[in-house]
């Protein structure tokens, strides 16, 4: 069961990636006017991609309202996906821990089995080639979740980088100090946390493998000083 809603986290982070991609798509409209011949589109709703066209661009105080209508609509669809992040890490906290430490342990256990497994025989090869495959299987499970924690952590660097692409100094000095507080607040980390401790990312898996491969040296040393 465990493993089951761990392999639901990848599902929901990709539908997370293409929130945020959506989301990207927006900033980079700030302060730009999309032209479509010789119309001018000015978007009324984000979401539902409800907009309006104009022959002329929208200049003084309309063009400024437009501004803050724009951004206000990225700061709550920011904002939502915020609290649905939360809403998910709190579904998925409390055996979360659990569920991270033994994955771990049967990782281990599965590359000490593999290191003691030797094909000698038709069936003992069957049984290591099973062995093998199912060490990869979870392997591969493990380092999905991490590699989708950082995939997520990448979203506020996308963040950043449409707010760049965007023609953030053509806008009024109110927009642009409103955009200072998305900076500031996209410049926090992002990965996927459940619980206070480790971070799930690439760098993670990568000292879980460090361990587990130390954990079975150890082992094998202590079966090598019995057999002597």
């Amino acid at each position: 069961m465990g493993t089951v809603t761990m392999t639901a986290i990848p599902l929901v982070v990709a539908h997370l990636l293409g929130q945020y991609t959506i989301l990207c798509n927006f900033i980079e409209k700030l302060g730009k006017d999309e032209q479509s011949r010789e119309f001018y589109i000015y978007y009324e709703d984000l979401k539902t991609n409800k907009f309006i066209l104009t022959k002329k661009p929208l200049r003084g105080d309309r063009r400024r309202r437009y501004e803050q209508s724009v951004f206000r609509q990225v700061i709550r669809f920011h904002q939502e996906l915020i609290q649905f992040q939360h809403e998910f890490y709190q579904l998925y906290s409390t055996n979360m821990f659990i569920k991270i430490f033994f994955s771990n342990i049967i990782f281990s256990l599965f590359l000490y089995q593999l290191t003691l497994t030797s094909p000698s025989s038709i069936s003992s090869a069957l049984r290591y080639y099973k062995l093998v495959a199912e060490f990869v299987f979870f392997g591969y499970q493990h380092f999905f979740l991490c590699n989708s924690s950082d995939l997520l952590d990448n979203c506020n660097g996308n963040i950043l980088r449409a707010v760049r692409n965007s023609a953030w100094m053509t806008c009024s000095s109110r927009t642009r100090k409103d955009l200072c507080f998305l900076v500031r607040r996209v410049q926090r980390p992002n990965h996927l946390r459940f619980y206070q401790g480790a971070v799930l990312s690439r760098d993670y898996f990568r000292r879980v493998f460090r361990v587990s491969y130390g954990f079975v040296n150890f082992l094998r040393f202590k079966d090598n000083r019995r057999s002597k």
